[in-house]
C-alpha cells in the first residue's frame, strides 16, 4: 500500500515565533491586570510582564527552535481585545467558552475541506477526517459529502482526539478499509490548536504548550497503486508504555482543551525507543541504520534527544527540523507535512527508508517504516 498525493493548505496568518510569543505575553499580562486590578505601569505588572516574557522566550525562542508559526484565526494579529474572535479577555479572561470555539472550528474546518475538494474535484470512496482540536456532528467531512450529493459513494470515518500520532492511526484505518473493500482512502487533517489557548493559566507547563502549537491542514491518499512520488508502507507499529497514563493528557474543559506534559517523557521515550524500533524493523525485515527519520516535533528537544540517542546524522533528521522550525507543532498534521517535504526533495532518492515517529497520550509510541518510490 502507498501514501501519495499530498496536498497542503496553509493557514491564513503566518508570523515569526517572536511575534507570536509577544502576543501571548500581552494576553497573559492583560488577563493578570484584570484579575489583580493593576495598571500597566504598576511595579507588580511590570515585574510580572518581565518574568513571563523571560520564561516564554527562554522556552520558545532560539536558533534551533521554532522560527515561525501559522494560525487560522485573526486574534494573534492585533491587540484590540474587544474585536477578538475568541480571546476577548475583557469579557472572558480564559477566552470564550467551548461552544464558541467549536462554532469557529466548524466553520473554518468546512472552509478547509472546500479548498481541499473544489467543486470540480471528485470525492474519494473513503474519507477519513483526523483532528484532536474540534468536534461537531455532523462533521465537516459529512457536510461536504452531503452538500456534494455523494452520500451513496463516499464513506466517512472519523479519527479523533489521538493527538500528535493521529496520522498513524488514520493510516491503519485506511489500510483496513483497503483490505476490506479494495478502495482508496483520502486522509484529511484539520488541526486548529490556536483555538485552545488559556491566557489565565500562567504555569510553566502551559507556557511550554503555548510556545509550540500551531494550526495545520493537509490531505493525502492511501491506495494499492501509485503513479506519482509516494511512500510504500512496509510496517506500522503502535505501542503504549506501561504505567505512563498520567504523563501526557489532552482533556476537555468548559473553556476549551488543555494539554499536560510531564518532564519525564524524554526519559520514558529513551527507555522504550530502542526496543520499539527493533520490533518495527523486524516487521519489515529491514535495517534502519541508513534510514531517514520523520520525527514529530513535540518540541525542539524531542528531535535533538532522539537524534542523539540513535546517533543520527543531521541529514537523517533534516526534514523534521525544517517543519518544526517553519510550521511549529501542528499536532496530528505534523508527520504528514514532514512526509510531504521529503517527497518534494529530489535528494531523497527512490528506495530511501523513512522511519516515522510520533508520541501522544497513553503514553503512546507510534510509527511506521516507509520506502520512497519515484
Amino acid at each position: 500500500m502507498y501514501l501519495k498525493d499530498f496536498h497542503v493548505v496553509r493557514p491564513k496568518f503566518e508570523q515569526s515565533q517572536e511575534s507570536w510569543l509577544e502576543w501571548i505575553v500581552n494576553a497573559h499580562v492583560h488577563t493578570k491586570k484584570q484579575a489583580c486590578g493593576w495598571n500597566e505601569e504598576d511595579p507588580q505588572c511590570l515585574e510580572f510582564r518581565e518574568k513571563l516574557r523571560e520564561t516564554l522566550f527562554r522556552l520558545g525562542a532560539g536558533e534551533n527552535k521554532i522560527q515561525k508559526r501559522s494560525v487560522h484565526i485573526e486574534d494573534g494579529n492585533h491587540l484590540d481585545w474587544e474585536k477578538m474572535q475568541i480571546y476577548n479577555i475583557n469579557s472572558a479572561p480564559e477566552g470564550y467558552d467551548l461552544t464558541k470555539r467549536m462554532e469557529i472550528f466548524n466553520q473554518a474546518s468546512f472552509e478547509i475541506f472546500e479548498k481541499m475538494y473544489p467543486e470540480e474535484a471528485p470525492l474519494p470512496p473513503h474519507l477519513i477526517h483526523v483532528t484532536c482540536t474540534g468536534y461537531v456532528a455532523p462533521s465537516p467531512a459529512q457536510k461536504l459529502v452531503s452538500q456534494r450529493s455523494s452520500g451513496s459513494s463516499t464513506m466517512v470515518t472519523h479519527a479523533y482526539h489521538m493527538g500528535c500520532y493521529g496520522a498513524l492511526s488514520a493510516i491503519r484505518l485506511a489500510m483496513g478499509h483497503s483490505a476490506a473493500f479494495s478502495e482508496e482512502s483520502d486522509i484529511v487533517h484539520t488541526e486548529f490548536s490556536s483555538l485552545h489557548l488559556n491566557p489565565s493559566v500562567h504555569t510553566t507547563e502551559q507556557l511550554v504548550v503555548q510556545s509550540l502549537f500551531a494550526d495545520g491542514f493537509i490531505k493525502y491518499s492511501l491506495g494499492n497503486q501509485h503513479d506519482s512520488p509516494s511512500f510504500k508502507i512496509l510496517a506500522i507499529q503502535e505501542e503504549i508504555i506501561e504505567n505512563s497514563t498520567s504523563k501526557m493528557t489532552w482533556t476537555c474543559h468548559n473553556w476549551g482543551f488543555q494539554m499536560s506534559i510531564s518532564k519525564d517523557i524524554p526519559i520514558l521515550l529513551r527507555k522504550s525507543l530502542e526496543g520499539y524500533l527493533k520490533r518495527l524493523a523486524k516487521k519489515a525485515n529491514r535495517d534502519l541504520k541508513l534510514a531517514k527519520y520523520a520525527i514529530h516535533p513535540g518540541g525542539p528537544k524531542i528531535i535533538e534527544q532522539i537524534a542523539a540517542f540513535l546517533q543520527l546524522e543531521p541529514e537523517q533528521i533534516k526534514h523534521s527540523k525544517e517543519i518544526m522550525q517553519n510550521c511549529g507543532n501542528m499536532s496530528s498534521g505534523t508527520l504528514p507535512h514532514i512526509w510531504e517535504k521529503m517527497l518534494q526533495d529530489p535528494s531523497v532518492e527512490s528506495g530511501t527508508l523513512v522511519v516515522g515517529l510520533a508520541f501522544g497520550p497513553g503514553l503512546s509510541i507510534c510509527g511506521n517504516l516507509l520506502e520512497v518510490r519515484r
